[in-house]
């Protein structure tokens, strides 16, 4: 689950300080220049960078291609991704192409989300616990907005700054945006679903589990489903997880236990949790829904990339995306 840490004073809009004054002849203040011949003029004040955590920070530096225009990527330009410059290399040396897997991931799931909005003419709520940095509700409000009653975005931290760099790169949007600071494990986010983010049982949902599960325990996991449970199974999940090791080729299987074990830890995380292809289907059917399509990383990279590159078989990857009712 990602961790922010939003607010550096004294920064431009790189993330960088600004240089302090040396001349030793009186400073026009920070605010006002003083023209030639006329009056004072406002200095532009640049924008302060949301500065993100190293792990949010690698994660989002690895997902910068799929961000080329609009609201996502003013968003992302105004993100300092400098604390997981270093995390990123440590990662990159252990495998050099695992950008590839992020890139393939959340394009997969992009996808995923779309191919549901695009089933039903009704506007749907999208929840996404786990929200973190990304700008996925940017992206699909602004593609499928008539299609989006709300976006929930839930996180233990970094929602208040979120929800400050919406108002100022996509004001049209945010009547239909909502972040909440909750913890997901915490029964109590249940009441600030609906009362803070305005959730509403009686309209059907997609809801997005993207790198939450690996932190959440499979009692969390049940319990969290449970909430968006719905008489006539009309909610939608898409539900990524991470695979353990005897779903993974044998030859693979060291690369993603030696980046986890970087991340863990360099951002001091929880133990990560795993859920077999198996397992997974399992616990959507104890939380009341019904799995549908379970996808690996050679059909992500096939749908992205058009070919099979570096997963040319189902088990060649460790991670994949289950979708369901519920």
């Amino acid at each position: 689950m990602s961790r922010h840490q939003p607010d550096q004073p004294d920064a431009d809009a790189t993330g960088q300080s600004q240089p302090l004054p040396t001349d030793d002849a009186p400073q026009p203040s920070s605010s006002e220049n003083i023209a030639p011949n006329g009056p004072t003029q406002a200095i532009p004040v640049a924008p302060e960078p949301f500065r993100l955590s190293d792990t949010a920070s690698l994660v989002m530096a690895w997902a910068l291609p799929l961000y080329r225009d609009g609201a996502a990527r003013r968003f992302i330009e105004r993100l300092d991704l400098s604390a997981g410059e270093a995390l990123r290399r440590q990662c990159e040396a252990l495998c050099p192409w695992y950008r590839e897997v992020i890139l393939n991931r959340k394009a997969f799931i992009s996808h995923l989300i779309e191919r549901a909005l695009a089933t039903r003419p009704e506007p749907r709520q999208i929840i996404i616990p786990a929200a973190g940095a990304s700008p996925l509700a940017l992206e699909l409000l602004s593609a499928h907005g008539d299609r989006i009653s709300r976006v929930i975005e839930m996180d233990v931290s970094g929602m208040d700054r979120k929800r400050q760099l919406y108002a100022e790169v996509a004001p049209e949007l945010t009547h239909k945006l909502n972040c909440l600071e909750v913890d997901v494990t915490d029964p109590a986010f249940r009441r600030a679903l609906v009362l803070d983010g305005r959730y509403d049982p009686d309209v059907d949902a997609i809801v997005l589990l993207e790198g939450i599960s690996y932190y959440l325990t499979p009692r969390d996991l049940v319990l969290f489903l449970m909430t968006f449970c719905s008489p006539t199974r009309r909610n939608r999940v898409v539900l990524e997880h991470l695979l353990p090791s005897a779903d993974v080729n044998d030859p693979r299987r060291g690369i993603p236990n030696a980046v986890f074990k970087a991340i863990q830890a360099y951002g001091h995380l929880p133990r990560i949790q795993r859920y077999g292809l198996a397992d997974a289907p399992a616990l959507l059917r104890e939380a009341g829904g019904t799995p549908d399509a379970h996808f690996t990383m050679d059909e992500m990279e096939r749908h992205r990339i058009g070919k099979h590159h570096y997963f040319q078989q189902p088990r060649d990857g460790w991670i994949a995306c289950m979708t369901g009712w519920i």
